[in-house]
């Protein structure tokens, strides 16, 4: 009697978790004051477009777009076999020229 009711209860809990709010993984282990985390990877360039309304994050992953403004997430480009070294805007705002230790 005693088993049954016990696993009685473990079923309840497993049907029935208590509301916990999810945590903001995008956040966690960040520094106090830290407003976003951008690329992943390690960052080797930060180059802002003209008009200062997006900047691109490149790391050892690949080259991420972001709003100035709010921070989402616009793009993601990769194609680099190792590291990107450089990385900068087109005077027109349309286009991200990068270079890396891969001869590209």
């Amino acid at each position: 009697m005693k088993t049954i009711f016990i696993i009685t209860l473990f079923f309840l809990f497993v049907s029935f978790p208590p509301d916990v709010p999810a945590q903001d993984y995008t956040n966690l282990n960040l520094p106090e004051g830290v407003k976003l985390r951008i690329g992943k990877g390690r960052i080797t360039a930060i180059a802002y477009s003209p008009d200062s309304n997006q900047f691109a994050v490149a790391s050892t992953v690949g080259i991420w777009k972001y709003d100035a403004l709010t921070g989402e997430e616009l793009n993601f480009f990769m194609g680099h076999k190792n590291r990107i070294s450089s990385m900068c805007y087109s005077p027109d705002g349309k286009t991200i020229a990068s270079g890396s230790w891969d001869n590209t």
